[in-house]
């Protein structure tokens, strides 16, 4: 493995990172959506660096073969590779949007006489007063199904992009320090 590659590799991954806390920032769906792709990019070269950098070498070249067979096989990075690939290949998104919602919840046995929601304005009536429980849930960004050259592809078990990234940062990092062995 070269050197140059493994240095090549763990700048990709900060530049990753950074991506990664732009969404954990982000104040608009169109932030948070942005910093996604960015980061779907930069993983993505983390794996192109390795690549480049196995080449010429046995040992190194069959240690990525490895790790681009577990790629397509694993859900987490089967998924974030398709994802990064529809998103530039393609013309559909690769994120959902979930625009929050408001939940009343009334207690057991409560009668409501009107009640109406205008501008966030909640105004209801019980018969007798009893506590009532609201719940809000704002907007996110949220990780959907993809397509990929005909192929579908399923968020791995959980939508947030921030769980999921956190997943595979980690996996870069500790791939990235296995390629370092190989130096």
């Amino acid at each position: 493995m070269k050197k140059a590659a493994i240095d090549s590799a763990r700048e990709c991954l900060a530049r990753a990172r950074a991506e990664h806390e732009t969404m954990r920032v982000a104040d608009s769906f169109e932030k948070m959506e942005a910093a996604w792709t960015n980061f779907l990019l930069m993983g993505n070269r983390v794996y192109v660096r390795l690549e480049q950098g196995a080449k010429g070498n046995g040992v190194s070249f069959g240690w990525y073969g490895k790790k681009k067979h577990e790629r397509r096989k694993d859900p987490l990075l089967s998924y974030i590779k398709n994802a990064r690939d529809a998103d530039e290949h393609g013309i559909e998104r690769v994120t959902g949007r979930d625009y929050g919602n408001t939940q009343v919840r009334f207690p057991e046995g409560a009668t409501v006489t009107g009640g109406t929601m205008s501008h966030g304005n909640i105004d209801i009536q019980l018969t007798e007063p009893r506590p009532v429980e609201i719940t809000f849930t704002g907007p996110s960004v949220k990780l959907i199904e993809v397509t990929n050259y005909g192929d579908k592809y399923q968020p791995p078990g959980n939508t947030d992009p921030l769980a999921v990234g956190e997943l595979f940062l980690n996996h870069l990092d500790a791939l990235i320090t296995e390629a370092e062995a190989l130096v």
